[in-house]
């Protein structure tokens, strides 16, 4: 990704879905509420059968809704992706939220560091009881180029990147692109 820190890049906030409609509408609300602009939330429904469309549809001009047959998360990724026209994309499923400032911070992450074309942080957990906790558990927030390894097909073990803590750029995921 090619851009100076004083670029403005558009943000798609990549909502995947499968029989979650009782998540669904903190996902959707929690990613209106972004402070970043320009945003644009794109929701893919993997062919949920309860009552999920609905609640897509109930959100109006306010999202771009995918409405596809079940082919798994993957599958879900990649049309919601086709879709997307932001040059950076959170990964967000249906059943987490994000923090207002999350698309700012992430933005802000990929300029500092522009030759990376993606970050990955923590995502907080919690248990419905008050209790809560990080994962991947970090102490101290730190920089890890994992771009050797990558090329060989070889990413860090576990704890690696939760899929609501992923953000990429649309040229690291885009078929030949590099950042």
């Amino acid at each position: 990704m090619q851009c100076e820190a004083t670029d403005t890049l558009g943000v798609t906030i990549l909502i995947n879905n499968y029989n979650y409609a009782r998540f669904l509408p903190a996902a959707i609300d929690s990613a209106l509420s972004q402070t970043y602009h320009p945003l644009e939330v794109v929701v893919v429904d993997d062919g949920s059968t309860d009552e999920s469309p609905d609640i897509i549809r109930d959100y109006g001009e306010r999202i771009r809704p995918v409405f596809k047959s079940n082919g798994g998360q993957a599958s879900a990724f990649n049309a919601g992706f086709a879709a997307s026209r932001g040059e950076v994309i959170c990964l967000l499923d249906a059943d987490d939220f994000f923090f207002p400032e999350k698309a700012e911070r992430s933005v802000s992450a990929l300029l500092a560091h522009p030759e990376v074309g993606w970050v990955f942080h923590p995502v907080h957990r919690e248990d419905g009881e008050g209790h809560g906790e990080s994962v991947p558990s970090l102490e101290k927030p730190l920089f890890i180029d994992i771009r050797d390894g990558a090329l060989r097909g070889k990413l860090p073990g576990p704890p690696g990147p939760v899929t609501s803590g992923i953000v990429m750029s649309r040229d690291l995921m885009s078929p030949g692109g590099s950042s």
